[in-house]
C-alpha cells in the first residue's frame, strides 16, 4: 500500500502493428494508467476508439517514442487503442497497462 491506494501490478504486453488499423490495447473498464513504448525503427500513429489513420492522432517517434494515459495527465480513456505504422512493414510496441485491482 502506498498513501492509502492500493498496490496496481502492471501488466507488459506486446503488439505487433501493421500498416493497417491493427489493435494495441482492449478497451478495459478498470484501467488506471497505460504507457505505450515504440522501440521500432519507424514512425507509429495511435487513435483511441477509433480506427487508426497515417498522419494522425498520436504520433509515437522512432527508437523510444512514447504515450502515457493516467488521471494525472487528464487523459485516461478506458476505450481500445489502435495503431498504425508509417511504413508498410509491422513492427512491435510495448505496452504496460495498469488496472483498479
Amino acid at each position: 500500500m502506498s498513501q492509502g491506494h492500493p498496490t496496481r501490478t502492471p501488466a507488459y504486453t506486446e503488439a505487433s502493428v501493421a500498416a493497417t488499423t491493427t489493435a494495441v490495447l482492449a478497451a478495459n473498464a478498470n484501467r488506471v494508467g497505460v504507457t505505450i513504448e515504440n522501440h521500432s525503427d519507424v514512425v507509429i500513429f495511435l487513435r483511441i476508439g477509433e480506427s487508426a489513420v497515417k498522419d494522425e492522432g498520436h504520433r509515437l517517434n522512432p527508437l523510444g517514442g512514447d504515450f502515457v494515459m493516467s488521471p494525472q495527465r487528464g487523459n485516461l480513456s478506458l476505450a481500445a487503442i489502435n495503431g498504425i505504422t508509417a511504413t508498410g512493414s509491422s513492427k512491435v510496441v510495448l505496452v504496460t497497462e495498469w488496472v483498479a485491482p
